[in-house]
């Protein structure tokens, strides 16, 4: 559970980017509710002059790949209160301008390529599975260059955006190298897969997009 002040930022634009960042932290940990209207202390200061619909509509076009949230008023003290219901994520959420985030206990923290990579290691025994069918033309490399702008812009030491693309995902351990040729497998083609390729070869999570 999130608690977001509605009244300490009067841009709604700047709002919703702030909210935005949340969601994405929450959808790709284990979900959870973001409250609007709740300040950092939980005092209740409330939600006055929303649209129910512009803030999920904003959250939808805000979020790649987009997300579905739903959101209700409940009140209390006497003030609404807008409560943000989101869903665990099977794919990697982040925001349109390129930015993702993750839960770290209570926080929400930039979740980098070298976190991927961590992340990867750990937990191998899916995200890693080769997709024995795919090559790399199953690749988006606008997505590639996104992840490498990010990294650029969070580690200035970093050699990695200095290697092509292949080598890049190879060390990101994105791309495989396998006896049949380069194969990508489910976290590569989660984070830098064509959404073809993701829908041919992961069609349970472009169902799950489809809700």
């Amino acid at each position: 559970m999130e608690f977001k002040s509605w009244i300490a930022t009067p841009n709604f634009k700047q709002m919703i980017m702030l909210y935005v960042k949340e969601i994405v932290a929450l959808a790709n940990s284990s979900g959870g509710y973001l409250l609007l209207g709740v300040e950092d202390n939980k005092e209740i200061t409330g939600c006055t002059n929303y649209d129910l619909q512009n803030i999920i509509e904003s959250v939808y076009d805000r979020t790649m790949p987009n997300l579905f949230t739903r959101a209700k008023v409940v009140e209390l003290q006497g003030k609404d209160v807008i409560v943000i219901t989101v869903d665990k994520s099977n794919r990697l959420c982040g925001i349109s301008s390129g930015e993702y985030y993750k839960r770290l206990g209570k926080n929400s923290k930039p979740y980098t390529p070298d976190r991927m990579e961590e992340t990867f290691d750990e937990e191998n025994d899916y995200s890693s599975r080769v997709i024995n069918q795919s090559c790399v033309d199953d690749i988006n490399l606008l997505e590639v260059y996104k992840l490498k702008e990010k990294l650029k812009t969070r580690d200035l030491q970093s050699t990695l955006v200095d290697l092509d693309d292949i080598s890049f995902l190879k060390d990101l351990s994105l791309l495989v190298e396998t006896e049949e040729g380069l194969k990508i497998n489910v976290a590569g083609l989660l984070f830098v897969g064509k959404e073809t390729s993701i829908q041919r070869f992961l069609p349970q999570v472009a169902h799950q997009d489809d809700r």
